[in-house]
């Protein structure tokens, strides 16, 4: 919380502000530092995030709160697990559960994820499975539409499968998980219906019968964007600033 003090008797002699006048400047002044944190906050996530750093400036609010008050609030379940932290969960039941999963002829459920790969030079926070590394581009955008990268075309360093770590909230301690294919096998080029582009991605089955550990989100360590730009937001500078900027 940022409590702001001025000294309205001193200004309205100043400058024969009536009371209407003076409350005209508190109230100002309250939505411009409001605003001006919000920016802030803004600034320090462009410069800390990449990954989700759209969906996080997306979520930050300004709200007026009415006379002389005023709020910035984060919404959204992702930027708020990015700020406060979260530990690792299984995303398995969520995907066998949403409206895209299917049963199987054996009665199992499954599902098939999709994930965006961006071309060398994109923003990596644009797309699901990150940015392919140029050597993988290369041979992706040579492929025919649709034809996925087997593994025996993959350069000797991208074959191996990729390992992550897994924060478990019963232990609050890290495991490791080792995926059973490399994240670039079967990486496919497609033609965008709309702008008739090519784009790139593969896909993940999940099912009823995947390995426990599959599916583990690796969770969030908490952020605190907002503690660091609230310790470093200078209140009586901003303060002046808006004062001097509204009385002339």
């Amino acid at each position: 919380m940022i409590t702001i003090e001025i000294d309205t008797r001193s200004i309205s002699e100043q400058f024969f502000m009536d009371q209407d006048e003076i409350n005209d400047l508190m109230d100002y002044t309250v939505k411009e530092i409001t605003g001006r944190f919000a920016q802030e906050w803004e600034n320090e996530v462009n410069r800390t995030l990449k990954s989700s750093r759209q969906e996080y400036i997306a979520n930050i609010n300004v709200v007026d709160e009415g006379f002389a008050k005023g709020a910035v609030i984060l919404t959204g379940w992702l930027p708020n697990a990015i700020e406060q932290g979260k530990d690792g969960w299984d995303m398995k039941d969520q995907f066998l559960n949403g409206p895209n999963a299917k049963t199987g002829k054996d009665g199992s459920k499954y599902n098939t994820i999709p994930f965006t790969f961006g071309t060398p030079g994109a923003l990596e926070e644009n797309f699901t499975g990150g940015v392919l590394p140029q050597e993988i581009y290369d041979i992706a955008r040579k492929q025919p539409l649709n034809q996925g990268i087997r593994k025996d075309q993959l350069p000797q360093q991208f074959q191996e499968p990729q390992k992550k770590s897994i924060k478990l909230p019963e232990a609050k301690s890290f495991k490791e998980y080792q995926h059973k294919h490399s994240i670039y096998e079967g990486v496919s080029k497609r033609k965008d219906k709309g702008t008739g582009q090519n784009t790139y991605g593969s896909f993940r089955r999940v099912s009823e019968n995947s390995d426990p550990d599959s599916w583990i989100h690796p969770g969030f360590e908490a952020a605190h964007i907002s503690d660091r730009v609230l310790a470093d937001f200078d209140v009586p500078q901003e303060v002046g600033r808006i004062i001097r900027a509204y009385l002339k």
